[in-house]
Order: structure tokens, then C-alpha cells, then sequence
């Protein structure tokens, strides 16, 4: 216990002193390690036992990666990520084999330690890409697709490596049967993705409980990772492949929000375990030889990585993205050397060389990944290029420029169908499971989890999105949300107000549209009650225009005035001497049979007809040759005074007598 709270706090320490540096996290958890490790002789850690919680954080950290690269990323780069990665892996375990035969090793020596430079760090290329910001770039896509395709080619080359290894002659046979049960385990578990685990995190999601659903979800990545174990393979591995399957579930998003606080604390402990595994008195016995095989490692697949980029047509910036970017060598290598060890199949010191080498350069990875734009500025400089980068982008998401929603009580339901009636882009965030499997019986576009989680926001796409409405009642879920948002020029933010009170708070907010569902209900009412009194509907519009604007306008002192709020205050102005009114044509009109250029209706009376209702028929801004018929629903706009003389001069000669002739008496 008192080795976890120290590696807790060292971590805690290291990371805070890593932020102060304006450097990754993961760079100040392993130097933590470092400093609290048996090796430098200042605490007495059992490294034993943290290792094994550390397994758990591998395990953790790529189920999440399973879970938060899905598989239509990597079919965007497939190119590259599959058949660029298949071929720098084999080069790599090539280049491998020969440093090590340069270094005086033997041959399976050799061919452990090109399998354990293969392979790029997810863990470190993803921390350190959220830490810079640049996981949506198209290099960071890149990185990580490659990462993954690199970890699930190591397996079966290490089941080869392990048989032919043994003593005795090699079987192909023997070696078939492993590999023969990875693929049958990926076989199993894409069934179990698409089937069983939805039906379990439905079953358990009726409940409303997020402490349940966070414990189905730790369970099945635990699980499917132990079930892998179990049968010879990586422990790590199957909850890769766990999360992998899950990924494209309509539980995704979700499961990937409720993992990321247990994932953060357990991959703290297997970064700082790798600091502790670090031995300062051998590194500095061996000072030269690691810095050899760590330059000789990383230099040459970075070489092989910047090749395969360019080869597959992506210049630029990124294979200088892929040199620096991919330095650290993978977590994997610690799975991959220790089976070695323990098979016997490489030595105690070579063993301590390969750890040491890894250490060193997941402690250089991150730093190494800021020179990424300081070289490309300087090749830029000193080069032919001219300077203008083509962006060579993944293509879109279908979510762009679209609506979120955020509703209680039906709200996000009645919204989301006027929205999918009139087909424009939308998402609707639901943490009640049972609303939301009503919503999924509508066919409207939504995502189950907390709408607060971060992670739940980036998978509806709030970076792409024009408007949020907030909906909602719960005011602490509400300004959480407001926060994670309001860095997001783009992002127009409407929300429900309970109280006036609660309104002016909110109004303060720049940005932030405020609406009162008490008030909207109460102008309803008077527009209704309006209407029976015979209150002309242009009025009764004015009226609640400036009811409207008076209630929701801006503080006194929101704005400091300029150019931009004196055109805004101008055009509200000219837009309340404007009025827009659905008028039903009546039976023998006299505009019966006419086109709009016929009737000379803005000609006339200045006025402009901006659609038409024929039956369930819209038609937006119809042309000159519209036809109008009877019954049609005319949609005008223009001042108050000509849209009433058009409509009293539009109405039959007969009716129109009787109506003046009752407005007498």
C-alpha cells in the first residue's frame, strides 16, 4: 500500500513539474519513476508489485485506444497504416538483426531486438498528441493507425520468434497453432463485439447507473484481456482487440468516457514502473552501448517511416512528423523481451541492454516530438519548397456544421424530429438509457453517455458543430458543458433558463443565447387569446417582437459599443418595422390563377412573398411564374401596414364589404 501511495504521489509531482515545463505529462511520470526507483537507492518500492498493476494500465490504455480509433479511421489511411506498416516492420526486424549482429550478439539476440524496436509506442505517440493538441491532424491519424497495425503484426511474429527459439528443430506445425488461436480469438471476439457486449451494456444501462456501467465496461476490457492470456496470448493484446470490437457500438462513446479516470491512474503506474525499471548505475556502465542501439534503433525506423509516408504520397510536414513522432519504442518490447527472458531465449544482459534502450527513448519520445515543426520551419528555409503547404486531409466527418442537442424531459426528442423533418445535420446527447432507446425507435440521430465527458462531446463533434441547445434543468451538468465549449469561436450556445435569475447569470456569458420556457408559454397564451379577440396577426407579431426583445436584450454594458453592436442595434431596429405572416388565400380570391408576376404584389405593395404551402408541399422563394392557387398558404414579409391593405385588398369584393361593414358597427 505504501509503495502504491508513493508511486501516486511521485507521479503527481512528476506530472505537475512536466506541466510547468510545457512538456507531456508522460515525460514527467517517468523521470518520477527514475527518482522513486530501487536503483537510485532513495526509497525501497517493490517493483514486483507495482509491475503488476502496471500490466493492468497497459491493458487499460489499449482497450481505450481500441475503443477510441475505430475502424472506418483506419480504412481512410489504409494505405499507409496497413500495407506501408507491414513493410517498415519487416525492414525494421531487418535492421534490428544486423545492429545487433554488429554489436556481437547471437542470432536470436538479434532477431528479439529487431522485434522490439519494430513497433512505436501508442501509449506515448497518444498522450503526447492530446498534450499538443494535434490528435485530429492528419499526421497524428497517421501515427496512431500505423502504432496499432505495428502492435498486431508483433504477435504473430513473436509466437514465430518463441517456437523458433526452442530447442530442438523448428515445426511449423507447433508454431500454426498459436497463430491458428489469435485468429480464431480476433474471430470470436468480433462476434462477441457485434452481438453479446451490446446486449450486456444495454442490459446493464437500463439501470441508470454509471457506477455499473463504468464496472460492465472495466470487466469486459479486463475480461477479454484475461480470456487472451489464458490462451498463450497477450494479455494486453486482447483488450486491445476487445476495445477494437466495441468501438462502432452504439455503447462507444460511452465506454470510452467511463474509462478514462481508471485508465489515467493505471497508465500513471506503467509509466512510472517503466522509470523504475530504469537502472542508473547499469545505464552509466553501459552508457555508450545504450545510446548506440537506442540511436541505431530509432534513427534507422525513422528513416524506414519517413520512406513508407513519402512513398505513399504524404509530403510535407509529415514524414518529419513520422521521424520524431514515432521515436519511442513500444510498450509491447516489455511483454516481448521479458517472454524472452523467461524462455530462455536471450540473456539476462541483453535483456538489460533492450530495457534500457526502451526507457531511453520513451523518456526522449515526447521531447523529441516538439522538434517536429522547428525542422520543417528550417527545411522550409533553407530548401526550394515555396512555402504553401497542401493540406492533404482525411475526408469529412458527416457530422460538420451541425446541431446538439441536450434536452430533459422530451425536449431533445420534439427538436430532434423538426430537425430530421426539415434535414438538417444534427446529434442528440442522452445519458437516460430508456429515452434513449426511444429516440434510437425514432431513427434520430444519437449517442448514449454523460454530455458533460469530454469525450462524449468530441464524438458528436462539437469542434464541427454551429449550435449547442442546452435544454436542461441540472445547472452543475449545464456549466460544465458551457466550459468545455466556450474556447469554440464557432460554437453558437442556446440555453434554457428556470429563473430570471438564473437568465441574468447566463446572459452574462458572451456567446450565450438564453430562452425562458415560462415566458415563450406566456407569449403563446397572449397570442392565441389575441387572435380570438380579432387582433390582426401582423400586430399581435409586433407585439411580441418587442416583448421578446425587451425581456432577452443584452445587459447594460455587455457591450462596449462599436462599428460591429451599432450595425447589429440598426438592423434589430429595421427588422421591427418588418413583419412576416402566414396568410391561407381564400376561395375567390382574386388571385386565384395568377403568378406572382401577374398579382404585382412588392410592385404594388412593397411587400415579398417568401414561400408557399400547397397541401404538404413547401416552396421556398417560388419564382415569377408561380402560380397561386386556392388554399395555398402564402408566406410574406414587409411592413405592417402594406402586408394588411394586401391581404384586405386580396379578399373577395363581397366579404370584404361585410367585414367593413361589421368594423362600422
Amino acid at each position: 500500500m505504501l509503495d502504491l501511495v508513493l508511486v501516486i504521489v511521485a507521479g503527481l509531482a512528476g506530472a505537475v513539474v512536466a506541466r510547468m515545463l510545457n512538456q507531456p505529462l508522460i515525460l514527467g511520470y517517468i523521470l518520477a519513476g527514475v527518482l522513486v526507483g530501487p536503483h537510485t537507492g532513495g526509497t525501497t518500492v517493490d517493483i514486483a508489485n507495482v509491475e503488476k498493476l502496471a500490466d493492468i494500465g497497459v491493458a487499460l490504455l489499449l482497450f481505450s485506444l481500441g475503443l477510441e480509433f475505430s475502424k472506418k479511421d483506419i480504412r481512410s489511411i489504409s494505405g499507409l497504416a496497413v500495407y506501408g506498416t507491414l513493410i517498415q516492420v519487416g525492414l525494421t526486424v531487418t535492421c534490428g538483426y544486423f545492429i545487433g549482429q554488429y554489436v556481437g550478439w547471437g542470432l536470436h539476440s538479434s532477431l528479439w531486438f529487431g522485434l522490439a524496436i519494430a513497433s512505436s509506442s501508442t501509449a506515448v505517440i497518444m498522450k503526447t498528441l492530446v498534450s499538443r493538441g494535434n490528435m485530429n491532424t492528419l499526421s497524428g491519424k497517421l501515427m496512431m493507425g500505423m502504432s496499432i497495425v505495428q502492435d498486431v503484426t508483433l504477435i504473430p511474429l513473436m509466437i514465430l520468434l518463441l517456437q523458433f527459439g526452442k530447442e530442438g528443430e523448428f515445426s511449423w506445425a507447433s508454431a500454426a497453432m498459436p497463430i491458428g488461436m489469435a485468429v480464431a480469438f480476433v474471430a470470436v471476439m468480433h462476434i462477441f463485439g457485434a452481438m453479446v457486449a451490446p446486449l450486456l451494456l444495454r442490459w446493464i444501462a437500463r439501470w441508470n447507473s454509471r457506477e455499473l456501467f463504468s464496472l460492465c465496461i472495466v470487466a469486459i476490457g479486463l475480461g477479454v484481456g484475461g480470456i487472451s492470456y489464458w490462451m498463450g496470448l497477450s494479455f494486453a493484446f486482447g483488450a486491445f482487440v476487445a476495445g477494437l470490437v466495441l468501438s462502432d457500438s452504439d455503447y462507444g462513446h460511452s465506454a470510452l468516457s467511463e474509462l478514462v479516470p481508471v485508465r489515467d491512474i493505471f497508465g500513471l503506474l506503467f509509466f512510472v514502473s517503466i522509470g523504475m525499471l530504469l537502472d542508473v548505475r547499469f545505464l552509466y556502465d553501459h552508457l555508450g552501448m545504450v545510446l548506440f542501439l537506442f540511436a541505431a534503433a530509432t534513427f534507422s525506423r525513422g528513416l524506414i517511416l519517413s520512406a513508407m509516408s513519402w512513398l505513399f504520397g504524404y509530403r510535407r510536414v509529415i514524414p518529419i512528423a513520422m521521424f520524431f513522432g514515432m521515436l519511442a519504442i513500444s510498450e509491447i518490447a516489455f511483454v516481448l523481451i521479458r517472454m524472452g527472458l523467461e524462455e530462455g531465449v536471450i540473456s539476462g544482459e541483453v535483456y538489460s541492454l533492450i530495457l534500457n534502450t526502451v526507457v531511453v527513448s520513451m523518456v526522449v519520445g515526447p521531447i523529441a516530438s516538439g522538434l517536429t515543426t522547428p525542422v520543417y520551419d528550417f527545411i522550409k528555409r533553407h530548401s526550394r519548397l515555396d512555402g504553401k503547404v497542401r493540406n492533404m486531409s482525411l475526408p469529412e466527418d458527416s457530422l460538420s456544421k451541425h446541431i446538439i442537442v441536450v434536452g430533459d424531459n422530451g425536449a431533445s426528442r420534439d427538436i430532434g424530429i423538426v430537425l430530421n423533418r426539415l434535414s438538417l445535420p444534427y446529434v442528440i446527447i442522452e445519458s437516460n438509457h430508456k429515452v434513449y432507446r426511444q429516440l434510437k425507435h425514432l431513427n434520430l440521430n444519437v449517442i448514449y453517455g454523460d454530455p458533460a465527458s469530454e469525450t462524449i462531446l468530441t464524438g458528436a463533434g462539437i469542434s464541427r458543430c454551429r449550435v449547442l441547445l442546452l435544454m436542461m434543468k441540472d445547472e452543475q451538468t449545464r456549466d460544465s458543458i458551457i466550459r468545455h465549449v466556450r474556447h469554440i469561436p464557432s460554437v453558437q450556445i442556446i440555453v434554457q433558463a428556470e429563473t430570471i435569475e438564473e437568465m441574468v447569470h447566463l446572459r452574462d456569458k458572451d456567446e450565450v443565447d438564453v430562452i425562458h420556457p415560462d415566458f415563450e408559454a406566456a407569449f403563446e397564451v397572449a397570442r392565441q387569446t389575441l387572435l380570438h379577440l380579432g387582433v390582426p396577426a401582423e400586430e399581435i407579431h409586433g407585439y411580441l417582437y418587442r416583448a421578446r426583445n425587451e425581456l432577452y436584450e443584452a445587459p447594460a454594458g455587455r457591450h462596449k459599443g462599436g462599428r460591429a453592436e451599432d450595425l447589429t442595434r440598426l438592423l434589430n431596429q429595421a427588422q421591427q418595422r418588418l413583419t412576416s405572416a402566414w396568410v391561407q388565400i381564400p376561395q375567390d380570391a382574386n388571385l386565384i390563377g395568377k403568378t406572382l408576376s401577374e398579382a404585382q404584389v412588392r410592385t404594388l405593395y412593397g411587400i415579398t412573398i417568401t414561400g408557399v404551402m400547397r397541401g404538404e408541399e413547401f416552396t421556398p422563394n417560388p419564382p415569377a411564374d408561380f402560380r397561386l392557387q386556392e388554399k395555398d398558404f402564402v408566406a410574406v414579409m414587409g411592413h405592417p401596414e402594406q402586408c394588411q391593405k394586401w391581404i384586405q385588398d386580396m379578399k373577395p369584393k363581397k366579404q370584404s364589404e361585410t367585414n367593413d361593414g361589421k368594423a362600422t358597427e
